[in-house]
């Protein structure tokens, strides 16, 4: 099973054993901007290899393109011991992204683009939508963007607590809340 995670603009595939999931030496090292990555994390590995508990680092039966090959793996915390050792300025942001990723928060900037990238669509989708975002933006009320698109203020309210559930970034007017919202294209 793997999983697929963003540091910078590295897409970083991990996989899964026992429910642990871990990074290759090559993957790590092009992360941490060394030159020869499998290379320098082996080398970082042996160096050090006193401190990794038998969970940081396993050797596993790896499909290459010719044919499986026994790789060494890194867990999380394995590949965060080895940034540790690594002497390049990117060193210190994969430690914090790594630990962010252990503590389930992922890549807050892969979150982000993933979301902005949702959020286009719904806008691609709903048009309506890009326009009552561009008036709100602009500080209209509903009534007053409700003039400008032809439509009444309840149904750009109702537009704005759809939109407020798909995490666009509107201020709701306090009062009713709707106990039921559809997406505005069928959904």
């Amino acid at each position: 099973m793997t999983n697929l995670i963003k540091f910078q603009n590295q897409n970083i595939k991990l996989t899964t054993f026992n429910g642990e999931s871990y990074l290759n030496g090559n993957q790590i090292g092009s992360c941490l901007e060394l030159a020869f990555p499998a290379k320098a994390v082996a080398k970082i590995y042996r160096k050090h290899k006193k401190e990794f508990t038998p969970e940081m680092s396993i050797a596993a039966e790896m499909p290459t393109t010719t044919g499986n090959k026994l790789t060494r793996l890194y867990s999380l915390r394995g590949a965060a011991l080895i940034a540790m050792y690594a002497q390049t300025p990117v060193a210190t942001q994969f430690r914090a992204f790594i630990l962010d990723v252990l503590e389930g928060k992922q890549s807050t900037k892969a979150q982000t683009e993933q979301m902005n990238a949702l959020r286009e669509e719904l806008l691609r989708l709903c048009p309506e939508w890009a326009k009552i975002l561009r008036c709100h933006q602009a500080g209209l009320s509903g009534k007053e963007i409700g003039k400008v698109i032809g439509k009444s203020k309840d149904t750009v309210n109702r537009q704005l607590q759809r939109m407020h559930a798909c995490g666009f970034p509107v201020r709701l007017v306090s009062g009713r809340k709707s106990a039921q919202l559809s997406l505005p294209f069928g959904g």
